[in-house]
């Protein structure tokens, strides 16, 4: 019944994942592909470690753009984010 109801009032619920907070920081710390590609695959694999869902989606995302950014070396250092 709660289904039925929500279709009938045309509720959109939707929660940000933490690829989407990737996405986001991408834009704003003006990443390169390569790094935005791995920031991405690195978040995709934290989905599969289920001890990681203690943390918030915010700061799985920005600790995988900071190990693409190492990994790569695009950034001088964890202070230029």
């Amino acid at each position: 019944m709660p289904g039925w109801m929500g279709k009938e009032l045309s509720l959109n619920l939707q929660v940000l994942t933490s690829l989407d907070y990737v996405q986001v920081l991408s834009i704003a710390a003006s990443n390169d592909r390569r790094t935005q590609c791995l920031a991405e695959y690195l978040c995709e694999m934290s989905l599969l470690h289920t001890h990681l869902s203690i943390y918030s989606h915010g700061m799985i995302a920005s600790a995988c753009q900071l190990l693409a950014r190492l990994t790569l070396r695009t950034g001088a250092d964890y202070n230029s984010l």
